[in-house]
């Protein structure tokens, strides 16, 4: 299996590469940025909407850090 480091700034866990972070972070995006990460991703991955939803939910976690 394929994985990626939690791209959460000095997270070093590792994920699997079809999750965007580490479990503990990703609880921690607030749900409207969670639900648009899927609803970006289910419509078209890696398009400017969906790379948009994937810096937002790293910079909301980072913010709380």
């Amino acid at each position: 299996m394929s994985e990626h480091r939690c791209p959460v700034r000095g997270c070093t866990i590792m994920v699997p590469v079809h999750r965007l972070m580490c479990l503990a972070h990703w609880k921690d995006v607030d749900r409207p940025l969670r639900e648009e990460v899927y609803a970006a991703y289910n419509e078209q991955p890696g398009s400017p909407r969906h790379v948009a939803a994937v810096r937002a939910a790293i910079a909301n976690v980072e913010a709380k850090c």
